[in-house]
């Protein structure tokens, strides 16, 4: 297995407290929104890369609590989850391959590059009142 590094925004962090499925602990993860340049080297690699609303996103997944680290490399202190939107770079694994879902991502750590304020600034909804194109 050899390791990866992809950067994005968070879209969703469960790096202290295990995810819940049905009322069950199903591990710890971060879900990443992601460029399309991102988003290419991951297809590349044989990961599926879900769109959603235009926007690359993947979940990397740990069965042990992530670790966090700042922009210097030392572990940073949290006390919550990571906010939305918040930019990182998740160090990971290969995996096996799986027919359906791709190449298995295992997150191994996380770099925070610039904490989030809850938006994500690669996601963009448009109304009816605004033009499509740009």
């Amino acid at each position: 297995m050899s390791l990866s590094v992809t950067e994005g925004y968070i879209a969703f962090s469960h790096v202290l407290t295990e995810d819940q499925y049905q009322g069950q602990d199903v591990g710890y993860n971060v879900t990443l929104c992601m460029d399309e340049k991102e988003a290419g080297k991951l297809s590349a690699l044989g990961v599926n890369v879900r769109d959603y609303k235009g926007v690359g996103q993947r979940k990397f997944k740990s069965g042990y609590s992530i670790d966090v680290l700042d922009d210097a490399g030392q572990p940073l202190g949290l006390k919550e989850e990571l906010p939305r939107g918040t930019k990182v770079r998740v160090q990971w694994k290969q995996g096996n391959t799986h027919p359906q879902h791709g190449l298995s991502t295992y997150a191994n750590r996380v770099k925070v590059l610039e904490m989030g304020t809850g938006d994500i600034p690669l996601a963009f909804e448009t109304t009816d009142d605004e033009p499509t194109d740009f």
